[in-house]
């Protein structure tokens, strides 16, 4: 068999750096010794032992405290994992979203994929991630929710419409604020963006990094009906709520 010199020096190289600062699990710190996938970030024993999120109705029923019913817009709301705020299996949200490994969003939405399908295997039109003020992403370089929807769609083979939504306000982390402090931080903070009559009688999947009330994916999902679009799906790879 012949070997291609270049990648045999890029794979020596690699193996090189790697033996002299092998590649840590971002949650325990432990050596990785799978690189392929989430697993070039977390080791599988941190990875399995996450707490799976409830199912879509158990998610919905908590989300009704927060959102009265008759402004509902989502239908089906699909997560990955159950975390808390505080906890370090955040640091993988984070990471995608503040520290410049946007891979990561990638590989949790191909994981998040594969709960969607666990689960029915719904049909969809376009996945829509969540946009981000042009000035955020001019900050961060990269739009997080992007990501997960290219890792979504890399496994559910649904094409993503970025061009469908916008974000026309600057607007605070939601991180820390109340439910009420949420609605009005999102209020008036998206627009329609020029493909948004691609929508009308469409089903749209549209998807996030964290649910914790879902105020940001239902104002969308709002959106989204208003315009004309038949049924709205959410996604996030992390589930906050309770």
């Amino acid at each position: 068999m012949l070997i291609n010199p270049l990648t045999a020096t890029g794979f020596l190289n690699r193996t090189f750096l790697d033996f002299l600062d092998p590649p840590q699990c971002m949650i325990c710190e432990g050596i990785l010794d799978t690189r392929e996938g989430i697993t070039k970030y977390i080791c599988k024993k941190c990875l399995n032992s996450i707490h799976l999120a409830p199912d879509s109705r158990e998610i919905m029923a908590y989300l009704m405290h927060s959102i009265p019913a008759d402004l509902m817009a989502i239908s089906n709301i699909f997560s990955l994992f159950s975390v808390r705020e505080d906890s370090r299996f955040m640091e993988l949200i984070y990471s995608a979203k503040y520290y410049n490994i946007p891979d990561i969003g990638f590989e949790l939405g191909k994981l998040l994929a594969g709960r969607i399908q666990d689960k029915g295997n719904p049909k969809y039109d376009f996945i829509v991630p969540v946009p981000i003020h042009h000035a955020r992403n001019r900050e961060r370089g990269y739009n997080q929710s992007d990501y997960i929807a290219e890792g979504l769609s890399d496994i559910l083979k649904f094409p993503v419409n970025k061009k469908i939504l916008k974000r026309k306000k600057y607007t605070v982390s939601q991180t820390k604020l109340s439910a009420e402090q949420r609605k009005t931080n999102l209020k008036k903070a998206f627009c329609t963006g020029k493909e948004i009559q691609k929508v009308v009688n469409k089903s749209i999947l549209i998807c996030d990094d964290v649910i914790t009330t879902a105020s940001t994916l239902n104002t969308c999902a709002m959106m989204l009906l208003e315009s004309g679009a038949r049924i709205i799906d959410a996604a996030a790879p992390a589930y906050a709520g309770k």
